[in-house]
């Protein structure tokens, strides 16, 4: 059975650099959760065997699952059925064993339905995934852009949005110049005239900050926007927006 992660020993040297001790300490907050999760790891060699364990699940989902459908994903595409895009059949199985696999949310705390990854094994993990697709890579390690939101958001905006990404949910991010808002005004154009969705878009200061799209009804996928403030980086929105994954 063909595995991504143990047919390539080269990618163990990364679990073995000496900074990882350090690097789960400070992920593991001294490993307080060991008491509170039974799946928390109880020491350093308990996490790494914790990752080892997830990283060779991921090489096993890869090349059993991922890399035989990538040939017919390419194939067959996205495509348009009954008004919404789908996704290809091949695509929705490989989301499909990923989240039942719980590799979704990997490096979010454990109190919300995550692994408290640090993000060195979990961007292995997401390596793996891309050598045998790289489209499907993408789209699976999206999952990241919920960090933003952790970092930045507050505890209301965590809870709400954050085990939805645990969860399986997938994600979206646009980067976008702060004086050119083409991209959301397209969606809010297609969310009214084209699905009656009430929204509205909200550019706060157009230069300055991100512009939100606001909606009334629950749906399948995060979205958000940066808009890029020069050379000084980027300003977080005071919230974050849901969307249809179709427009």
């Amino acid at each position: 059975m063909a595995n991504f992660y143990t047919d390539i020993p080269e990618l163990k040297y990364h679990l073995n650099n000496p900074m990882m001790q350090r690097i789960c300490e400070l992920k593991e907050r001294g490993y307080e959760d060991k008491d509170k999760f039974d799946y928390a790891p109880q020491d350093y060699a308990d996490a790494i065997d914790s990752y080892d364990k997830v990283l060779e699940i991921t090489g096993e989902i890869t090349g059993e699952i991922i890399a035989p459908n990538a040939e017919g994903v390419d194939e067959e595409g996205p495509h348009c059925a009954n008004g919404r895009v789908e996704y290809a059949s091949g695509t929705k199985q490989n989301l499909d064993a990923m989240v039942k696999a719980g590799l979704n949310g990997m490096t979010m705390p454990r109190r919300f339905g995550g692994l408290n990854f640090p993000i060195t094994p979990y961007t292995m993990c997401a390596e793996i995934v891309a050598a045998a697709d790289a489209g499907f890579g993408n789209i699976w390690s999206l999952q990241d852009c919920i960090e933003t939101l952790y970092e930045f958001g507050n505890e209301d905006q965590h809870s709400r949005f954050i085990p939805r990404i645990c969860a399986g949910e997938t994600m979206s991010m646009d980067l976008t110049e702060p004086t050119r808002q083409a991209e959301i005004s397209y969606a809010v154009f297609c969310l009214k005239k084209k699905r009656n969705i009430e929204c509205t878009h909200t550019p706060f200061d157009s230069s300055k900050y991100i512009n939100v799209l606001y909606h009334k009804i629950p749906l399948s996928c995060l979205y958000f926007t940066l808009s890029r403030l020069h050379l000084r980086g980027l300003v977080v929105c005071s919230d974050f927006a849901c969307y249809p994954s179709v427009l």
